[in-house]
């Protein structure tokens, strides 16, 4: 559960309580130049009880962590009672999401496409080709509505972040009882746990397929009519 500095002069700007191995374990950070012995002073003392764990200093601040049978509600009376406001963050607002518009503007468009297919005048193929180019772009809509722009693992990526995060580490744990980089943490049968299934591959290929694979063969329909394959072969 974290919470945030809302008001005031407190030295703490976030506060973060969360049980590991079944302990309940706090963490907070302090604003640079604050005054770190009050605080833990503060926190040591009853109600709150907490024993300190750590105090390291960081780019951002100090990030002190303690550990102790005291509640959060508990520790969190203490630190106001001497000035520090601390609240759970505001909610996020919903950003706005160019792929679900992007695919809901494009509904009434190509619905009315595959009305005028249907019921329209023209020749079979003429409106073979125009019902195809409309399902595969509403079918490419309702991915973009659904799924959103494709989330794929990067592995690259999650490697750089690994050896960075050791390389700030180093100096603070024993040589050689970092994970390497390479490890993966999450794995079945000696392999790495991913999900399978439609909704799985339509995620991690939204655009690719969705997007770009439906959309162009939408248009490939416009061009060669499904009613016309037998005599263009």
């Amino acid at each position: 559960m974290e919470f945030v500095k809302q008001a005031g002069n407190g030295t703490i700007t976030t506060a973060e309580f969360c049980s590991i191995e079944g302990q309940p374990h706090a963490f907070f950070m302090l604003a640079p130049g604050a005054h770190t012995q009050t605080l833990e002073t503060l926190l040591r003392s009853a109600p709150a009880n907490q024993h300190v764990l750590s105090s390291t200093p960081t780019v951002g601040g100090t990030l002190l962590v303690t550990r102790g049978a005291a509640t959060t509600s508990e520790i969190l009376s203490v630190l106001h009672a001497h000035g520090e406001m601390l609240a759970p963050p505001p909610a996020l607002k919903k950003s706005f999401n160019p792929w679900a518009w992007r695919g809901i503007t494009s509904i009434v468009g190509q619905s009315l496409q595959i009305a005028s297919s249907v019921k329209g005048n023209g020749s079979a193929a003429d409106r073979a080709a125009v019902f195809g180019f409309a399902a595969l772009n509403l079918s490419a809509n309702f991915i973009n509505i659904i799924f959103g722009a494709q989330k794929k693992p990067d592995p690259h990526q999650l490697r750089i972040l690994k050896e960075q995060t050791n390389e700030q580490l180093t100096p603070y744990v024993a040589t050689g009882s970092l994970p390497d980089a390479n490890f993966i943490v999450a794995t079945h049968n000696g392999k790495a746990t991913t999900e399978h299934g439609m909704g799985a591959f339509l995620q991690k290929h939204s655009v690719s397929f969705g997007e770009i694979g439906l959309r162009t063969l939408g248009a490939i329909s416009l061009s060669f009519p499904v009613v016309q394959w037998k005599s263009a072969l």
